[in-house]
């Protein structure tokens, strides 16, 4: 006849049942996944900016065409197409098109 008692052959046993359904202690609360997620981010504190340093340019070694800004007059047509005090227009060394100027 069928034993009342699970065997160990079946998938859970009585033990496994009562162990699984033990609640976590009163100081614990288990946390729901979807609040956790829908929760707001906590914020970060700013990053600290590097202080500059009291001399030289910002840029270092990015002022290549500051010498176009200095003084356009000193360039070839082929390189400066048009200047005033306000602008310059040139003509772009790596063109990504065929009509491609840098104002």
């Amino acid at each position: 006849m069928a034993d009342p008692e699970p065997s160990a052959e079946e998938a859970l046993t009585k033990e496994e049942i009562q162990s699984t359904s033990e609640t976590s202690p009163a100081g614990e609360k288990r946390k729901n996944a979807f609040t956790t997620l829908m929760a707001p981010k906590k914020k970060q504190p700013p990053a600290v900016a590097p202080a500059r340093s009291a001399g030289g340019s910002p840029f270092k070694d990015r002022m290549g065409l500051g010498a176009y800004l200095g003084d356009p007059s000193a360039f070839s047509a082929s390189v400066v197409i048009a200047h005033t005090p306000d602008f310059v227009v040139l003509h772009d060394k790596f063109p990504k098109a065929t009509v491609h100027a840098l104002i």
